[in-house]
């Protein structure tokens, strides 16, 4: 019984990060050691920020390396046992399928994008243009986020766009590249770290023909500047790695030098005149 208890806490914990939802990390590292996950292979895998006392932002670093954990670990796992591969270099294997959610104006309730090897089914016509939110508390006020394209300098008409569910690094997904390449363009409104940069960086990789822009505010300056997220010495010295992407990209992160800071994108949502 103890062991099962633990392997759906892990299955919870899991889920938390797919969703973007704060955790103990503490307790998802010291489940998967208990289960002979590497160290090693555990921290290939998540970027871990303490944000307050017990409650760790803990984002998606290698794709591949969560969908493996996450297959063998989820709650849909638990009764499979037999799919479940010992991770070595298991982590290097893709699972065969995956889903987005999405919303825009005819479709206010979320629905669901499923891809499975080489095809996606998606049960509405997509729209010209893609927000796509990295957080879940952004995807769930989608209108206030279509809306706040306007002061980032993004002027297209609301019946035009698609809001996607970004959820962590998910929407990196190798699956998901002929999905999104019908898009006249792609508007990437995440964080400001780098977490969302590399997820921007691996898109751009997946997506090398299609319009995309990192996308924030126009007074993203004073923002950064009322943040109370310090970047760390490394953090700073790891921005550069980002540099030439794009002139837009270039700026903010010369903006989080001068700052210090980076920022969440739920303080969009606060943050509205």
């Amino acid at each position: 019984m103890a062991k099962d208890a633990s392997e759906t806490r892990l299955a919870t914990y899991l889920k938390s990060v797919q969703d973007g939802s704060l955790l103990n990390y503490p307790v998802l590292e010291r489940e998967l050691i208990k289960r002979s996950i590497p160290e090693s292979t555990i921290r290939e895998c998540f970027f871990v920020e303490l944000v307050k006392a017990n409650k760790y932002r803990v984002r998606i670093k290698d794709e591949a390396c969560f969908e493996a954990l996450y297959a063998r670990f989820s709650q849909r796992s638990l009764e499979n046992r037999a799919s479940a591969a010992v991770l070595g270099n298991s982590h290097r294997t893709k699972v065969s399928g995956s889903f987005l959610l999405l919303r825009n104006q005819e479709s206010p309730l979320p629905v669901v994008v499923w891809f499975e090897a080489d095809t996606f089914h998606c049960p509405l016509e997509q729209s010209r243009f893609a927000l796509l939110v990295e957080n879940l508390e952004n995807f769930i006020a989608t209108d206030q986020m279509v809306s706040f394209l306007h002061r980032c300098g993004v002027t297209v008409n609301v019946d035009q766009i698609d809001v996607i569910y970004a959820s962590g690094n998910q929407i990196t997904n190798g699956l998901h590249g002929s999905f999104l390449t019908r898009y006249q363009a792609l508007y990437c409104l995440f964080d400001v770290d780098l977490g969302a940069f590399k997820m921007y960086q691996t898109l751009c990789q997946l997506l090398p023909d299609t319009l995309m822009e990192f996308v924030y505010p126009e007074d993203i300056v004073l923002r950064l500047q009322e943040s109370e997220r310090r970047m760390t010495v490394d953090e700073r010295a790891d921005l550069l790695r980002y540099v030439g992407h794009s002139v837009e990209l270039d700026q903010l992160i010369q903006y989080m030098r001068d700052t210090g800071n980076k920022l969440e994108q739920e303080t969009y949502l606060v943050h509205q005149e």
